[in-house]
């Protein structure tokens, strides 16, 4: 269950730097970066200690291919997770899952640049699109495979913390 509360904590500290660094959120630098230092060392953390950690070491390496990490902030939140992984160790075993999730990831990203936000689709399937289902629905599959939906329960608490800073800093603006 604290891997949970760790999730969402991490969506949230994200999202906010994000928010910061992107869409005019006014934080102090110094917070930003503690944010992502913080964001770091807990993603470092899950992926050490959760099952199937080549889910999220493989989003984590999509976001990087698709050089969604585009601010000095989040550079430093990647840099603290691979300094707390020589703390935390994660084991990862199955190389080919990380490079499935990473080409998955990579064509979610890819799908939301070039479809979504250019509106190259229409109506349902473009509010559809624009929830960015694929690494949940990927997340799903892989829950039902492996009989275990800790998976996906990860997934969404950190998109429940990504939406809930989102939706708290519009109305901060």
């Amino acid at each position: 269950m604290m891997e949970y509360l760790l999730s969402f904590i991490s969506g949230l500290a994200v999202k906010t730097v994000d928010s910061s660094v992107e869409h005019g959120l006014k934080l102090n630098k110094y917070f930003r970066y503690s944010l992502s230092l913080l964001y770091g060392a807990i993603l470092s953390y899950l992926i050490s200690s959760i099952f199937l950690p080549e889910f999220f070491l493989g989003i984590l390496i999509g976001v990087i291919a698709a050089r969604k990490i585009d601010s000095k902030e989040h550079f430093f939140g990647i840099i603290s997770f691979a300094v707390f992984s020589f703390f935390f160790k994660p084991v990862i075993s199955q190389w080919i899952m990380v490079f499935i999730i990473s080409l998955v990831c990579y064509f979610e990203e890819w799908v939301n640049d070039n479809v979504v936000d250019k509106k190259k689709v229409k109506g349902l399937f473009l509010k559809f699109l624009s929830i960015r289902p694929i690494l949940e629905i990927a997340a799903i599959v892989l829950s039902v495979i492996y009989s275990n939906f800790s998976i996906f329960f990860l997934l969404l608490f950190f998109d429940l913390g990504y939406l809930f800073s989102s939706k708290f800093i519009k109305k901060m603006n």
